[in-house]
């Protein structure tokens, strides 16, 4: 599927979407390095059939496979300082996003495809959507609890809903062994640090490429609970996905630079 039908698949229930696929095949893509910071971070990672995952990427990738499974991680993500590298962090703007990116292949080098993301900030939904790869879509984003149980929850109707409860109170031994990875460090390396995000040009179908360059991940092991994500289980990967794990790591600061083609 080439990245502009997936776009269309995507935005499938915005208004005047004919219009808004043409705006969006003619803005420039990530035409300025961005930065922020994560201030906190899940990763609900999900096993997915590579037959399932493979026409959801663009050309020029394919999926990592690793024990059998391609892998898709969704990303919900507290953030701050987002703002255009050039920009002091006083004009940084922050706000929440679940972003579902598939780990993907090219050229050898291993990275992320992303396939949606909701945010929680009109006005960087709107203007992410039009000038990134990204696919956002402008949603409420919910958080409940704190200490070791948050529950966060996407109030969008129908297949754009999302809900997830994440413990931190868990033996880590116990989550790794559901996994095919020897210790955290490896599932770190193989599903965490990921420093490139593919896409195509929507009009050209030229490949490109966005890198990230970021602090180290002490992430923790989490227990997901209750997940509810029909756009994985219903629209992209009916019968084949299914829920692997969840991590968590606090306060990291993100730069992306601009698009690489």
């Amino acid at each position: 599927m080439n990245d502009l039908v997936r776009h269309s698949l995507s935005a499938s229930t915005r208004a005047w979407p004919a219009l808004h696929r043409q705006l969006w095949r003619w803005a420039p893509k990530h035409p300025v390095p961005m930065r922020a910071v994560f201030d906190r971070c899940w990763l609900l990672t999900f096993r997915v059939r590579p037959e399932a995952m493979a026409p959801q990427l663009p050309t020029h990738t394919t999926p990592w496979v690793h024990d059998g499974s391609a892998w898709l991680s969704v990303v919900i993500a507290r953030m701050s300082d987002m703002r255009p590298t050039f920009l002091p962090s006083l004009l940084g703007v922050g706000f929440d996003q679940v972003v579902y990116r598939a780990i993907a292949v090219r050229e050898g080098e291993r990275g992320v495809v992303f396939l949606r993301t909701e945010a929680n900030h009109r006005l960087y939904a709107w203007g992410g959507d039009l000038l990134t790869h990204f696919h956002f879509h402008y949603a409420p984003v919910r958080f409940d609890g704190d200490g070791g149980r948050t529950t966060v929850t996407v109030d969008q109707p129908g297949a754009a809903a999302f809900r997830a409860t994440f413990d931190e109170d868990v033996d880590e031994a116990h989550v790794l062994a559901a996994t095919p990875f020897a210790s955290r460090d490896a599932l770190r390396a193989e599903l965490c640090d990921l420093f490139h995000a593919y896409s195509v040009h929507p009009r050209t179908g030229a490949p490109g490429r966005v890198t990230v360059e970021r602090s180290d991940w002490g992430i923790r092991l989490v227990e997901p609970r209750n997940v509810h994500a029909p756009w994985m289980t219903e629209v992209l990967f009916p019968g084949a996905c299914s829920v692997s794990h969840g991590v968590v790591v606090d306060d990291v600061p993100y730069r992306w630079t601009a698009m690489q083609r």
